[in-house]
């Protein structure tokens, strides 16, 4: 196996481990879960780029602005098709409202925006706990930098073994 396969398998290891406590660090916030239809997990995927080469977690746009210190200010524009992606997901296609009247998606989509524009989230009001993606980012790279360490090592030293025969 090439050191560029190593180092490929050993990042996507460490974005699946980060995106396996992402899923628990929602279940866990608090008031409550940040789990609304349990889809985002299934949408976030470990995806190695096409052109650079690099391995990212590609995530539903929602779930950055839940990460700790992040959130949203008020009088800041949420992005439109970011709640109406996450109502869909969600699946809400609209609800009543206290008249009886049907209140779309779309509208629904306008109400917490609006909400929102107002208050700013609340993650940003501290009503509502964040998720923690510095530290889960941090507890998780000490364990890759030795599986890298051992893989550079391994290389080096069967470069080695080749060289001087």
């Amino acid at each position: 196996m090439s050191i560029e396969n190593t180092t490929d398998t050993i990042l996507k290891e460490y974005l699946e481990a980060v995106k396996a406590e992402i899923e628990i660090a929602k279940t866990n916030a608090q008031p409550w879960p940040l789990v609304a239809s349990g889809k985002s997990a299934a949408l976030t995927k470990v995806v190695k780029g096409t052109h650079s080469g690099q391995a990212f977690l590609q995530a539903p746009g929602y779930l950055f602005t839940l990460f700790e210190g992040v959130g949203i200010r008020p009088r800041k524009i949420f992005p439109w098709e970011q709640i109406t992606q996450w109502l869909r997901f969600k699946p809400i296609a609209g609800v009543r409202d206290d008249q009886g009247r049907f209140l779309p998606r779309r509208r629904l989509a306008y109400l917490i925006a609006e909400k929102i524009w107002r208050l700013g989230s609340g993650v940003f009001r501290g009503t509502r706990q964040g998720i923690p993606i510095e530290k889960i980012l941090n507890d998780n790279l000490p364990t890759t930098g030795r599986k890298l360490a051992k893989a550079y090592q391994r290389e080096l030293l069967t470069q080695i073994r080749e060289a001087k025969k």
